[in-house]
C-alpha cells in the first residue's frame, strides 16, 4: 500500500497538475527551477517500457518559460544565443543555447518565436529569468521580460498521435517537427508544439491558464485509456540510451558548446574580421585567428593586432602565448608596411599602466576591460604609443580622429586642449547670461576675482589655441556614453552582437560524445533536460 502521507514546504513551489500527479500515483518529487517534479510512479523500468511501447504523460510545469516581449525582443533574444536566429518564423521552435561571456553554457532551453517580438524560452534547470533581466538592464534595448503563467506537459511514445487526434481531431498531424499551434480544449487556452524531451514522438502542451491544470491533465489521461497512456516521469534510462545530454549532469557554466559537438548551435559564418595573434588551439598549434588586419583609412594605411592575457580558465583547449612578445614581434612585421599600427590589448587593470613602455612600434595601444577611462590630459609616451581606453562592458564608444600633415614629426594629442577650451566657453556663458548684451568686464567691474578669473580663462583659451595651431600631426579622443539618448546603428549593432556571440564560444571542436539509440524521433541534444 502506498503511502501518500508526506509533506511539502512552502517556499517551494506546486505545478497546477500536482494534485492530479498524486492522485495518479507520484510518490516521489525532487526540485527543478524552485518547483517540485513527479520524480517516480513505481517502477523505473516498466516507466522506460510505457514510455517506448505507448504512452507516457509528464508534469514538466517546472520547465519555466522566459517572456520576452517589446520592440527590441529580437535583437535582445539574439543577443542571448549564439545561434542564428534570422531564418526562426513565427509559430517555430529552435533548441538553442545561453552562454556568458566565456562561453560556458548557462542553459539549453527550447525557443518559441509566438510573435514578431514576443519569444518564450521554454528552460532547463537554471535562473535565466533572473540572467535575462540582468542582461536586460545593460543591453539598452526595449524589452520586457516576465515569467508568465504557462506550465506544460509532455505526451510521449508511440501512441502520442493517436491521443492527439482523439482530443483536437485529424489536423493535428498537420504539425511539423520543431512548430507549434495556438489551440483551445473546452476553453482551456493551450500551445501544442512536436517537441519533447524522450527520444520518441511526442509532443508538449503548454497550458496558458495554470486555474485548469487539474482538468487538463484528467481530461488527457482520459482520452488515453484506451491506447495504454500511464502517467509518468522524464526516463534517465532513455536519456542515456538516446544520447540526449542533460543540463548539470552533461553540462554546466564550466562546459562550452563545442566540447559537447553542439558547434551546430554555434554561428561563426561572418564578414567581419576577428583577430587574435596570440590564441592557438592546443591539439594543432595553429592561431585560430589571423593575427592582424590592415585596412583603409583617409589615406591612411593602418595595421590592428589582437592580443589577450586574460584566457577564461574554462578554455582548456585553447593555449595564449605570452601577449608582449607576440604583440612585438607583429607590430615590427607590420611597421614597415603601414602608416599606424593599433593593438588592441585585453590586459588585467594593473598591467594596463606600462604598456606604452613595452611597444617601440605601436602607435596607438586600446585596452578593454577598465573600469576606468583614459582620459586625453593623461601624461602620454612622448611620440607615442598613445595608450586609451573606453570603460568597461561595451558602455562607450571611443572615437579617435588622426591628421597626420608630415611622417617626419610627431603626434600630439590636443583632444584636453579643445576640452579645456569648451569648458571655458561654457562658463562664459553662464557669466554672460546676467546681462546678455554687456561685455563681461562691464558686467563684473566691481568684482575683482570675478576680473581675475576673467582674464585667467581668457590666457588659456589661447595658449590652447596656441598649441593646437602649432600642432602638425593631431589626435582628438573623446568617449561617447552609450545610453538610450543614443539612437542604435543598425549595422554597428550587428556587428556587435556577431562579435559578441563568436567571443562566447571560442574553443574548437573536442571529441564529441558518439549518440546511439534506436528510434530518434526528437532532436537528440532537446532542451528541458531533467
Amino acid at each position: 500500500m502506498i503511502n501518500k502521507n508526506f509533506g511539502f514546504g512552502t517556499q517551494i513551489r506546486k505545478s497546477p497538475y500536482f494534485d492530479a500527479t498524486v492522485r495518479w500515483g507520484a510518490t516521489g518529487f525532487s526540485v527543478y527551477n524552485h518547483m517540485y517534479i513527479p520524480r517516480d510512479f513505481g517502477d523505473p523500468e516498466q516507466n522506460f517500457w510505457n514510455l517506448i511501447k505507448t504512452a507516457i504523460l509528464c508534469d514538466v510545469a517546472v520547465e519555466r518559460q522566459v517572456e520576452i516581449t517589446g520592440p527590441d525582443a529580437y535583437k535582445f533574444i539574439q543577443l542571448l544565443t549564439p545561434r542564428d536566429l534570422s531564418k526562426l518564423s513565427i509559430g517555430q521552435c529552435k533548441y538553442v543555447l545561453i552562454t556568458n561571456s566565456e562561453g560556458g553554457i548557462l542553459n539549453d532551453p527550447v525557443l518559441l518565436r509566438l510573435g514578431e517580438n514576443h519569444f518564450w524560452l521554454s528552460l532547463g534547470d537554471s535562473d535565466i529569468l533572473l540572467w535575462a533581466q540582468g542582461v536586460a538592464v545593460n543591453s539598452g534595448l526595449d524589452v520586457k521580460i516576465t515569467e508568465p503563467d504557462v506550465s506544460p506537459l509532455q505526451l510521449q511514445g508511440p501512441k502520442s498521435s493517436e491521443i492527439m487526434i482523439k482530443l483536437f481531431g485529424e489536423n493535428i498531424k498537420d504539425l511539423k517537427y520543431y512548430w507549434f499551434k495556438e489551440l483551445d480544449l473546452e476553453g482551456i487556452p493551450l500551445i501544442v508544439s512536436r517537441t519533447g524531451w524522450s527520444s520518441e514522438f511526442g509532443y508538449e502542451l503548454f497550458l496558458r491558464d495554470g486555474s485548469k491544470g487539474d482538468y487538463l491533465y484528467e481530461k488527457i489521461m482520459e482520452a488515453g485509456k484506451e491506447f495504454g497512456l500511464k502517467p509518468g516521469h522524464t526516463s534517465s534510462i532513455r536519456r542515456i540510451e538516446g544520447g540526449m545530454l542533460s543540463y548539470h549532469a552533461d553540462a554546466d557554466i564550466n562546459t562550452n558548446p563545442f566540447e559537447l559537438g553542439l558547434d551546430r548551435l554555434v554561428n561563426l559564418d561572418s564578414d567581419i574580421n576577428f583577430i587574435s595573434a596570440n590564441l592557438r588551439d592546443s591539439k594543432t598549434g595553429a592561431l585560430i585567428f589571423k593575427p592582424y588586419h590592415i585596412f583603409q583609412r583617409g589615406g591612411l594605411n593602418i595595421g590592428v593586432i589582437g592580443v589577450t592575457d586574460m584566457l577564461p580558465d574554462t578554455s582548456k583547449s585553447i593555449i595564449a602565448d605570452d601577449y608582449i612578445e607576440v604583440c612585438r614581434k607583429y607590430a615590427k612585421e607590420l611597421s614597415s608596411n603601414v602608416d599606424l599600427v593599433i593593438a588592441l590589448i585585453n590586459a588585467e587593470r594593473a598591467n594596463q599602466t606600462k604598456l606604452a613602455e613595452k611597444f617601440d612600434d605601436v602607435d596607438f595601444i586600446i585596452t578593454s576591460g577598465s573600469t576606468n577611462m583614459t582620459r586625453p590630459s593623461s601624461p602620454q609616451k612622448e611620440g607615442g604609443p598613445f595608450l586609451y581606453s573606453c570603460g568597461k562592458q561595451g558602455k562607450y564608444l571611443m572615437t579617435i580622429d588622426v591628421e597626420r600633415k608630415d611622417a617626419n614629426k610627431p603626434f600630439i594629442d590636443v583632444s584636453a586642449e579643445e576640452k579645456k577650451i569648451k569648458n571655458i566657453e561654457k562658463r562664459f556663458a553662464r557669466l554672460q547670461k546676467k546681462e546678455p548684451g554687456k561685455k563681461l568686464e562691464e558686467i563684473y567691474k566691481n568684482q575683482q576675482n570675478v576680473l581675475s578669473m576673467i582674464e585667467q580663462y581668457k590666457t588659456d583659451i589661447q595658449s590652447s589655441k596656441s598649441l593646437i595651431s602649432s600642432a602638425t600631426n593631431t589626435i582628438k579622443f573623446q568617449t561617447i556614453p552609450l545610453n538610450k539618448k543614443i539612437g542604435d546603428d543598425e549595422d554597428l549593432l550587428a556587428f556587435v552582437n556577431a562579435a559578441i556571440q563568436t567571443c562566447q564560444t571560442l574553443a574548437p571542436t573536442k571529441n564529441r560524445p558518439k549518440v546511439s539509440g534506436k528510434k530518434n524521433y526528437s532532436d537528440p541534444h532537446h532542451g528541458h533536460h531533467h
